[in-house]
């Protein structure tokens, strides 16, 4: 059973007017402009400091909750003040979902990455990770393990060249046998990193850093300047759904089995929030981070049937 197919009255909350649907060509299309972003970076010492988002942040909660307008929470301020509080450790099989980079819903287009509280519904956005090209091409590519030649993801990646419908991979346009080649050096290299190092964390992962500087040709600036942990979202009915960034690398957990994926809370759906405010008694901010905590205490199991997960 698909996500979107799940009756559940926490993921799709009855008579939500937004309803997010995924949006598939993301051309002309930017994730912010760069001088905003700068800008979100440099306010965050102060509007992610302890003194000023707790307030901001449970005002947006309230807001988002009752149905009205809200500010965005900019994620950069929310990973300021939350700090190591949103990275988990998480089973690769735990992740099974994903939600759609780009939605749109009455209001327009938008990039997912836009606010750390939602309250919309995701259900159409959501899909299984299996379904997504990148994640089929990089177990191939793992399965394959010699001659990455001879797999369906070198042929689909070269028919696209021939078809005049080049893909598009770490914001590079493999619009030529020697990028499609390039790309496939850069996969081979980082199964073998993660083979021999696990998965580790963006800030502490040199031979990641290093392994961007040799494949520079399969990497873009722009990707590499906005690269970090794997993102993950908490849906509403508390669900870790995989969230922006990391597809290469879940895929590679996933395929190789690994024992565990840091990843990194980036969006939280208010219907969660709202069930540990009832639980705890405590405040938006406070609750989201005790919230957190239990999710990490069950997030490192192991599915009981994980051939089942992987499918």
């Amino acid at each position: 059973m698909n996500f979107h197919q799940k009756s559940d009255p926490i993921l799709s909350p009855p008579g939500r007017a937004r309803r997010y649907q995924p949006v598939y060509s993301r051309e002309n299309q930017t994730q912010s402009h760069p001088l905003a972003h700068l800008a979100a970076l440099a306010a965050a010492p102060v509007l992610g400091s302890r003194w000023i988002f707790p307030r901001r942040f449970d005002r947006a909660f309230q807001m988002l909750v009752e149905d009205r307008p809200a500010a965005d929470v900019i994620p950069v301020h929310a990973i300021r003040y939350f700090g190591a509080a949103l990275h988990l450790e998480v089973d690769p099989l735990r992740l099974e979902h994903r939600i759609s980079d780009w939605v749109e819903d009455q209001h327009g287009v938008r990039w997912i990455g836009t606010s750390f509280l939602d309250s919309a519904d995701w259900s159409a956005a959501i899909t299984p990770l299996d379904e997504s090209p990148i994640h089929r091409e990089m177990q191939e590519i793992v399965a394959a393990g010699g001659d990455l030649h001879d797999t369906r993801a070198y042929r689909n990646l070269m028919l696209g060249i021939k078809l005049g419908t080049p893909s598009r991979r770490n914001k590079v346009r493999l619009a030529s046998a020697e990028a499609v080649e390039a790309y496939l050096r850069y996969c081979r290299d980082l199964i073998k990193s993660m083979r021999k190092r696990g998965a580790l964390r963006h800030s502490q992962s040199w031979a990641f850093h290093r392994l961007r500087v040799k494949h520079r040709d399969a990497r873009s600036p722009v990707h590499d300047s906005t690269e970090r942990d794997i993102g993950v979202a908490i849906a509403g009915n508390g669900e870790l759904i995989r969230h922006l960034g990391g597809k290469h690398r879940t895929a590679i957990a996933q395929a190789l089995r690994l024992p565990s994926l840091p990843v990194e809370v980036r969006m939280v759906h208010t219907a969660w929030l709202q069930q540990q405010i009832e639980r705890t008694g405590l405040p938006p901010h406070l609750a989201l981070a005790d919230g957190v905590r239990r999710l990490a205490a069950n997030a490192a199991d192991r599915p009981a049937d994980a051939e089942t997960a992987r499918r």
